[in-house]
């Protein structure tokens, strides 16, 4: 039977709701859009997008299907939990930030998202769009979201616009502000070959992050969970997007969701296989809400193929006849006990820039013991990092960003060479905040071992001679200036190293 988007949109067809199902319980593939596609061709999945957007955001925080109630699963101020809505504050700030089962509970929270979307939008073969703004020409918040020049000045729960009812940065939200190259490229994480990282020093050479014991533990965060974060931070510090307990209410936050998803896909197509046999990420149970507010539990091994389990694709990713049967890879070597070659303290970020001045850590009178390698295995190679202990930072941070700096060894070479390393972007602060499951404070690492061999092939290369330099990064303000953000509270930095491993 075919469908007919038009005889359903916008719920105009309230008996249809009735019949809406999982889409994997009719054998329909739904197809999640490009919202810059949709654009262009004046889609009415738009208008159905913002009028399942206002018939959730109307209903009360208590209705399991409410716009405030599925938001504060993602995240939840603590302002939110009182009153009646107390009882429900077990299904909320469910979201296992920094750790590898980020990617599958996203999976599972959007697609119940989806779901509801589908009953409130009275639409059954709805799907959610996603933003690629991985495409440079979609680097601007989306038309459909901001609201119309009669708009701009009203509260934000007045604007008629329902994809338009969040607080945002004036400058992202009126299009002047967009997202930069870096927060757009996406090339390296998709090109890891490992779902989990090899330790809690090189988080991001996993794609979907670093192993843990449950899903209430935090580490660091993965590469692809990098991505996410710095898009978080990249559309304004003061906005709903920049705060985990907020970013969800955004309307285009789940575009964002659904691009993070789409990727994972893309990675699983290149040949990229999640941990299925690790029984802890395969096993764990999550609790969400459908359509018709009755809970619901999925694990990791029920969104390995969003097509034959879930009954969706993204529009880049063509119909499969066959499941996807992932086979676990053959165990990586152990990598080796890491080595610090040279330490700093405590570390003061109040001013603008800060320099960081290595001492030299003798070496240990043994070295370190080497994990035992199975045969045939590959030794890995030696990799050099700025590990960053104990960080402790508030909620909106400022971005930090982080140069390691070789200075001139003498006065006929007095020439500094200063290369980027990587940048502190704490999406949720660290150490203490909303998120209190990191209370000891955060180790967060940087992969330096390609900058290195640059310095290496320099004339007179010394370690002794090495910086790093810690700058806040310039925001772009509403007229569309560099403005350098304030941080009355900076983040603590209990000590540097500079680490092989």
């Amino acid at each position: 039977m075919k469908l007919s988007r038009r005889a359903f949109n916008g719920g105009a067809v309230a008996s249809a709701a009735a019949a809406i199902l999982p889409a994997r319980a009719t054998g329909v593939v739904l197809v999640r859009r490009s919202i810059g596609d949709l654009m262009q061709e004046q889609s009415p999945l738009i208008d159905a997008y913002r009028g399942a957007v206002d018939a959730m955001m109307k209903r009360p925080v208590t209705d399991k299907t409410s716009w405030r109630f599925q938001a504060n699963m993602f995240g939840v101020a603590a302002s939110d939990i009182a009153g009646e809505a107390q009882p429900l504050a077990k299904y909320w700030r469910q979201n296992p930030r920094k750790s590898y089962f980020f990617l599958a509970w996203q999976r599972m929270h959007l697609y119940f998202f989806e779901r509801i979307l589908r009953r409130a939008a009275g639409d059954p073969i709805f799907a959610l769009p996603y933003w690629g703004y991985d495409g440079l020409q979609h680097a601007a918040l989306p038309q459909p979201f901001r609201p119309g020049a009669d708009q701009l000045e009203m509260p934000v729960a007045s604007r008629r616009n329902a994809l338009a009812r969040a607080n945002r940065n004036t400058a992202f939200e009126r299009g002047a502000h967009t997202l930069d190259d870096m927060t757009r490229d996406f090339a390296a994480a998709l090109a890891l070959d490992s779902f989990t990282a090899a330790g809690p020093l090189d988080p991001r050479s996993g794609f979907g992050g670093v192993r843990v014991a449950d899903a209430k533990q935090s580490a660091s965060a993965g590469a692809i969970e990098a991505l996410h974060n710095r898009f978080h931070l990249a559309t304004g510090a003061d906005g709903d997007l920049a705060s985990p307990a907020t970013a969800a209410r955004d309307p285009v936050y789940w575009l964002h969701a659904a691009n993070i998803d789409r990727l994972w896909v893309k990675w699983s197509a290149g040949g990229g296989v999640p941990p299925v046999d690790d029984d802890v990420w395969m096993k764990t149970p999550f609790t969400f809400v459908d359509e018709n507010g009755d809970d619901r539990v999925m694990t990791g091994a029920d969104v390995l193929d969003t097509q034959h389990q879930l009954g969706y694709r993204y529009d880049d990713d063509p119909p499969r006849a066959v499941r996807l049967q992932p086979t676990a890879r053959a165990p990586a070597a152990p990598a080796p006990e890491p080595l610090v070659l040279a330490r700093a303290g405590a570390v003061d970020l109040s001013a603008r820039e800060t320099a960081v001045v290595f001492a030299p850590v003798p070496p240990p009178r043994r070295p370190p013991a080497k994990g035992k390698i199975a045969k045939g295995v590959r030794p890995p190679s030696p990799r050099m990092h700025v590990v960053l202990r104990d960080v402790v930072a508030r909620e909106r941070s400022p971005v930090y960003d982080l140069f390691l700096v070789l200075e001139g060894p003498n006065v006929f070479e007095a020439t500094t060479t200063a290369l980027k390393i990587g940048a502190l972007e704490l999406f949720g602060g660290s150490g203490h905040g909303d998120d209190s499951r990191n209370a000891q404070g955060e180790t967060v690492a940087f992969d330096i071992t390609d900058a290195m061999a640059q310095f290496a092939r320099i004339r007179g290369f010394n370690m002794r001679h090495l910086r790093l330099v810690i700058a806040r990064r310039a925001v772009t303000d509403a007229a569309g200036r560099q403005t350098v953000p304030r941080d009355p509270a900076p983040p603590e930095i209990e000590a540097i190293e500079l680490v092989r491993s």
